[in-house]
């Protein structure tokens, strides 16, 4: 007996040594989940643990590892982990679903059953989890079937189906009426370090509660770092390539720069994704990608490095952005998605979109009748809200759910509808539909298709795009944008336009604290900090230039021109006194007296005639936006 402890007590020392390895910064919990695990495992016996602790800390790596490294050693009888996304059954009949899946798993020859997202799950959901935790046993309330993977009440309304399920040759031919947990390991994560274990779990239901330890910047800088090497390290081997990336370790500070510190920066801790994910998101899966689509060859020698906020990579003399060869799972879109800052009706319609995908695919597993709702939508905003970085964005989300068949996204505008023969606009528009089918088209500056009603040319051509978007109504998505008020004339134009586009999503414009928020990014991605007390200081600004309804500010744009003009005075000021900071933007860097421009070529495109006037009043615009340049970054004028 005292030989089977001592090996199994040498078997985890080995496995503990091997985790804090693989961990950063976690010695303290992995010695503390290694004596609880090896005790249950000497007393033969499972338990409810709780794992809580930020991204990034192992908890769900801690324990993949752990399964994996005990079935080698013959301490488990699989290396299998269940997992369940708690989360995702958060609509009608989602209840449902999750006993399936449930029923699923516990049949299952794993040893382990993570669940992720307790603290979101439905109450019904952790009431089923809880029977199981205490008894190992849950009676259900009512009788159930198996149809197509999903259970059904086995009630009076559906006798006679569930009589013909009970008989058929490839249906379970018992009604369930509990489920049983035989000898599992149950194991929750949550990331929130505050949660409420008495309203989640209720009483004596976690029998142990680990946390992980936050990383600090130094040990996060390791994390990205491993991460990067890992993923290239696999690629050149996989892919017999040889390749270099700019890392640019600072021996003074330990600190990374290039690729890592992109990667960590440009990170949002409160997204979906960990780091690890999000290296797998901005540099693994595209760099495959390019690979492929761009027919590299073996042996060749790549660079990666960063420009302008962007990941590229150099094959011989050609640079390829690693984003133009994203293509996103639902995880990353939704992280993306939710990075954007603002736009909160467009993700609203998004996550509507997800839930009613979820609950069609049960339906149809149901062999209930199923209903397509169109998807077509209208973003309607001024500049710089940001419409066309939220098309493509809308695109990879759509294309991740699996709504698209081909996951193409065109982007065209009034030009490439028309041609010299004005007799072959509705086939050159035609043309356009054709090569977005299966996917998004996405046309800006819609309402320029056709500006009044004796717009002839453009008359045709909105009819052929309501055509073409009828004929393959269920299998292309257009989304048409432009300002509000040029969007609510363009729709008048003819009303099929109104009924072929129900969803009208509003671009609302940014608020003074979110332009805030904007500014503190363009001057990330460029490489600077803005000082901590400039902040009140911009935030009057915008909310002085910020007038809500005005079509003519910039928005995002004129937030760019305020830090890009305050980067040039940082500029010109360093040079003049070296012992200012080089990546710091303060306070006398910034204009706080400039005035958000106003569209001129917008305002006179609605005059009619007086061109010698206009020509005037551009020249006049010229040498006052002139002016305005050289005092923002302190020249006399």
């Amino acid at each position: 007996m005292d030989d089977i402890y001592n090996e199994i007590e040498n078997k985890f020392k080995n496995i503990e040594k091997l985790l804090k390895s693989e961990l950063i910064g976690q010695d303290l919990y992995i010695k503390n989940l290694i004596s609880y695990i090896k005790d249950k495992t000497l007393k033969n016996e499972k338990g409810a643990l709780l794992l809580v602790g930020e991204k990034d800390t192992g908890k769900k790596t801690s324990i993949r590892f752990l399964v994996e490294e005990m079935y080698k050693d013959e301490l488990i009888e699989s290396d299998n982990i269940n997992e369940i996304n708690l989360d995702t059954y958060n609509f009608k009949l989602g209840y449902n679903a999750f006993l399936s899946d449930l029923h699923e798993k516990l049949k299952s020859k794993s040893k382990c059953i993570m669940f992720k997202n307790i603290q979101d799950a439905m109450g019904e959901i952790v009431n089923v989890i809880s029977e199981l935790c205490l008894n190992s046993c849950f009676n259900l309330n009512d009788d159930y079937i198996i149809k197509n993977n999903v259970f059904v009440k086995a009630d009076e309304e559906n006798r006679e189906e569930t009589n013909d399920i009970l008989t058929s040759e490839k249906i379970h031919k018992e009604k369930i009426n509990q489920l049983i947990c035989n000898n599992k390991f149950i194991v929750f994560t949550s990331d929130d370090k505050n949660i409420d274990l008495e309203k989640v779990f209720g009483n004596n239901l976690i029998d142990k509660m680990l946390y992980t330890k936050d990383l600090d910047e130094k040990e996060r800088n390791m994390v990205v770092r491993r991460r990067v090497t890992e993923t290239i390290n696999n690629i050149k081997e996989e892919l017999a390539l040889d390749i270099m990336v700019d890392l640019n370790k600072d021996e003074s500070n330990k600190e990374y720069f290039g690729v890592c510190k992109y990667l960590q920066e440009s990170y949002k801790k409160d997204s979906n994704l960990s780091i690890s994910e999000y290296v797998i998101y901005k540099l693994n899966n595209p760099l495959r990608n390019l690979v492929i689509k761009e027919n590299i060859k073996v042996n060749s020698r790549l660079f990666i490095y960063v420009e302008n906020d962007e990941i590229y990579c150099k094959v011989d003399s050609q640079s390829y952005k690693l984003s133009d060869y994203t293509t996103p799972t639902l995880e990353e879109a939704k992280y993306k998605l939710n990075s954007i800052i603002g736009i909160k009706e467009l993700k609203e319609f998004i996550y509507n979109v997800q839930n009613n995908y979820k609950v069609q695919n049960i339906r149809e597993r149901l062999g209930l009748t199923t209903s397509k709702i169109s998807m077509n939508m209208i973003f309607a905003g001024n500049a710089g809200t940001g419409k066309t970085n939220a098309a493509r964005t809308t695109f990879e989300y759509l294309n991740a759910l699996g709504l698209l068949s081909r996951g193409v996204f065109r982007e065209v505008s009034k030009a490439d509808f028309v041609s010299e023969n004005t007799n072959e606009t509705a086939k050159k528009t035609m043309e356009v539909i054709s090569s977005a089918i299966g996917g998004v088209l996405f046309i800006d500056e819609a309402y320029s298709l056709c500006e009044s009603e004796d717009d002839k040319v453009g008359k045709e051509i909105v009819d052929a795009l309501l055509k073409g978007i009828e004929d393959n109504r269920h299998d292309l998505v257009v989304i048409l944008a432009g300002y509000e008020n040029d969007m609510e004339k363009f729709l008048s134009i003819n009303p099929g336009l109104k009924s072929r586009f129900p969803n009208i999503i509003h671009f609302e414009d940014y608020t003074p604290y979110e332009m805030y928020s904007i500014a503190i990014n363009i001057a990330k991605s460029k490489g600077y900090k803005i000082a901590d007390n400039v902040e009140d200081d911009l935030i009057d600004l915008f909310a002085k230039n910020q007038i809500s309804g005005k079509n003519d500010l910039g928005n995002a744009r004129f937030v760019r021109n305020i830090i890009e003009n305050a980067i040039m005075d940082a500029s010109r000021k360093y040079l003049q006194d070296k012992q200012k900071k080089i990546d710091l933007l303060e306070s006398h860097n910034f204009n706080f007296k400039v005035k958000a421009k106003f569209n001129l070529e917008e305002r006179l495109k609605n005059i009619i005639g007086l061109e010698e006037v206009k020509n005037l009043l551009r020249s006049q615009y010229k040498l006052i936006v002139a002016q305005e340049k050289r005092k923002s970054v302190g020249v006399e004028t």
